[in-house]
C-alpha cells in the first residue's frame, strides 16, 4: 500500500504542472460553432454602440436640460451621476445574473429597461423625474445589457480573445463617434424631447443583439482550475493503458475541489504512452439547499459570494485593478460629462453640433485604440498591462492640459488623444480580468470592475466637476482635479506589477496542496 502512494507521489511530482494564466478553458472544436462565434462578437460590438454611445449623449442633453429647467450645472449632473449610480449599484447583480441565467437574457431585459428609461425621460416636468426616468431606469439597463455583450466573448473565445475583445470593445467608439452628433441633430429637427422618443425605438435594437448570445452548448468540455489558472497535469506512462484515476472522488479536507479524469483524453504522445489530463472542478457545494439546517450566516456568505466580493481573495491584482478603474473612471467621466460645455465657452463662435462633434472625435481615437489593441496583443506586440498603464499616462497629461487649450481645432486634437488613452483603458481592462480571474469568475469579475468600481468614479466625477464649477465659474480648477486624481492611478499599476508574483505564488501553492491531498 505504501508503495502504491509513494509511486502515486512519484508521478504526480514529476508531472508536468502547465499553468498559463492567460488560458482559463478549453472547449472541444466540435461543440462551438466557429461561425457563429464572429456573430456573436458583432452582436456584442453593435450593443456596444447603443450603449456607450447613449450614455455619453447625456452630456447633449444635459445642455438642454439646463436651459429648459433653469439649474445650475451641478444640479442637472446629477442626472448622470444617479446613471452612473444605478450602474454602481446593478454591477454586482447584472454579473450574478449573467452567470445564472445566461447573457442572452440579461441584455434583452437591459434592451428593454434602456428603451423605457428614455421614452419616460421624455416627458419629464423636472430634475427628479429624469433623475428616475433616464438615470436610475435607464442605468440599470446600462448595466444589464454592458456586462451581458461584455462577458460573452469570453465564452466563444480563448487564443484570439484579445483580437474578439477588441472587436467588441470597438463599438463603443463607434457609438461614441455617431449618436451625440445624432442626438444633437434630432435636438435641432424635433426639441430634445422628440430626439429622446427617436432614441428609445432606436435603442430596442439592444434586445436584437442579445438575442444572437446563443449559450454554449452543454456538451463543450471545459478545464477549470484553482484560483484562476488552468492546471494539466500530464502523465506519460509507456503502459498502454495510461494511469488511472479515480472519479469523481471528494478531495479531503477541501470542501470544495474534486480530480477527475476528463473524458476527451486518451490521445497517445511520442513515446507511446497517453497523456493524461486531471480536471479540478472548483465549484462549491450548494450550502442553501439540502437537509442543511436554516442558518442566517450562510444565507449572507452565499448573498456576499453572489455579488463577486469574494473573488478578491483570489487575486490580489485584480482588487487593485478595481482601485485604479475608480480613479479612472472618475477622471474620464468627469470630463467628458462637461467637455461640451466646456468647449461652448471656450469657443463661442462654434455652433453646438460643431461643439457635439468633439465627441465624436473622442469616439474616433477610442475606436482606433479599441481596434488596434487587438491586434497589437494578439501578436505579442504589446502586453495588456503595459497598454493599459500607457491610456492612464497619456490621459492624465491630456487631461492637465486641457484649460490650456483655447482653439478649436486644439480641441480636436485634445479629443483624439484622449479617446485613445479611453480606448485603450477600457477595452484592456477585459484582457487583465480575464487573466487574472478565471472564466468562472469573469462575469462578476467584469460587473466589479466596469461597473461597480468604475460606476463609482462616474457618481463623484460629474458632481465633483460640476461642483467646482459652479464655485470658480470655469473648469481651470476642474480639470486639473481630475487629471490629478488619474495620475494617482500609476502608482497602483505598480502595485500590482509587483503583486504578479505573490499572487502566481499563492495559487501554485494552492494547487500543491490540492496534489498532495490527493495522493
Amino acid at each position: 500500500m505504501k508503495r502504491n502512494k509513494k509511486a502515486g507521489a512519484s508521478r504526480l511530482q514529476s508531472a508536468d504542472l502547465a499553468t498559463n494564466e492567460k488560458s482559463h478553458h478549453i472547449y472541444d472544436a466540435a461543440d462551438v460553432d466557429t461561425a457563429w462565434r464572429w456573430v456573436v462578437v458583432l452582436g456584442s460590438h453593435l450593443c456596444h454602440q447603443l450603449v456607450w454611445g447613449m450614455f455619453r449623449s447625456t452630456g447633449v442633453l444635459l445642455v438642454e436640460w439646463k436651459m429648459h429647467f433653469g439649474t445650475g450645472a451641478a444640479v442637472v449632473s446629477s442626472v448622470a451621476s444617479v446613471m452612473s449610480a444605478s450602474l454602481l449599484l446593478t454591477g454586482p447583480v447584472a454579473g450574478f445574473l449573467c452567470k445564472r441565467y445566461g447573457c442572452r437574457l440579461v441584455t434583452i431585459l437591459g434592451g428593454i429597461l434602456v428603451s423605457t428609461g428614455i421614452l419616460l425621460g421624455s416627458q419629464a416636468r423636472s430634475i427628479l423625474h429624469l433623475c428616475i426616468s433616464v438615470g436610475g431606469i435607464t442605468g440599470m439597463g446600462f448595466s444589464l445589457s454592458y456586462t451581458a455583450s461584455a462577458v460573452i466573448p469570453g465564452h466563444y473565445f480563448d487564443k484570439h480573445f484579445a483580437l474578439a475583445n477588441g472587436i467588441s470593445c470597438a463599438g463603443t467608439g463607434v457609438g461614441v463617434m455617431i449618436i451625440p452628433p445624432l442626438v444633437q441633430v434630432l435636438i435641432g429637427y424635433y426639441g430634445w424631447r422628440g430626439a429622446m422618443i427617436v432614441m428609445s425605438t432606436v435603442l430596442m435594437n439592444i434586445c436584437v443583439c442579445g438575442a444572437v448570445f446563443r449559450p454554449i452548448p452543454p456538451s463543450a468540455k471545459r478545464t477549470q482550475a484553482i484560483s484562476g489558472s488552468t492546471t494539466k497535469i500530464a502523465m506519460n506512462n509507456s503502459n498502454s493503458n495510461g494511469t488511472e484515476l479515480k472519479e469523481k472522488e471528494d478531495l479531503p479536507n477541501t470542501g470544495f475541489a474534486k480530480l477527475t479524469e476528463s473524458s476527451s483524453i486518451g490521445e497517445k504522445d511520442q513515446n507511446g504512452g497517453y497523456i493524461k489530463i486531471a480536471t479540478i472542478d472548483t465549484s462549491e457545494p450548494d450550502t442553501i439547499t439540502g437537509k442543511q439546517p436554516f442558518s442566517c450566516s450562510k444565507i449572507l456568505v452565499n448573498l456576499f459570494k453572489a455579488t463577486g466580493f469574494h473573488i478578491f481573495g483570489k487575486s490580489y491584482r485584480f482588487f487593485v485593478l478595481c482601485l485604479t478603474q475608480m480613479l479612472v473612471g472618475l477622471s474620464f467621466s468627469g470630463v467628458l460629462v462637461h467637455i461640451v460645455n466646456h468647449i461652448g465657452l471656450v469657443c463661442e463662435n462654434r455652433s453646438s453640433v460643431e461643439v457635439s462633434l468633439i465627441l465624436s472625435v473622442i469616439g474616433t481615437g477610442s475606436l482606433v485604440a479599441r481596434a488596434g489593441h487587438g491586434f497589437l496583443v494578439d501578436r505579442h506586440c504589446l502586453t495588456p498591462m503595459i497598454g493599459y498603464s500607457i491610456g492612464i499616462v497619456v490621459g492624465s497629461i491630456t487631461i492637465l492640459f486641457s484649460p490650456l487649450i483655447k482653439g478649436y481645432m486644439w480641441f480636436a486634437v485634445f479629443g483624439a488623444v484622449l479617446g485613445t488613452s479611453i480606448g485603450l483603458n477600457m477595452s484592456l481592462l477585459r484582457v487583465l480580468v480575464k487573466e487574472f480571474l478565471s472564466l468562472k469568475d469573469l462575469a462578476q469579475g467584469i460587473g466589479l470592475s466596469a461597473v461597480v468600481f468604475f460606476g463609482t468614479g462616474d457618481l463623484i466625477g460629474p458632481l465633483l466637476s460640476g461642483w467646482l464649477y459652479d464655485i470658480t465659474g470655469n473648469y481651470t480648477v476642474s480639470f486639473f482635479v481630475m487629471g490629478g486624481l488619474l495620475s494617482a492611478a500609476g502608482p497602483l499599476m505598480l502595485l500590482i506589477v509587483l503583486l504578479r508574483r505573490f499572487d502566481l505564488r499563492h495559487k501554485g501553492l494552492e494547487i500543491k496542496e490540492v496534489i498532495e491531498t490527493k495522493v
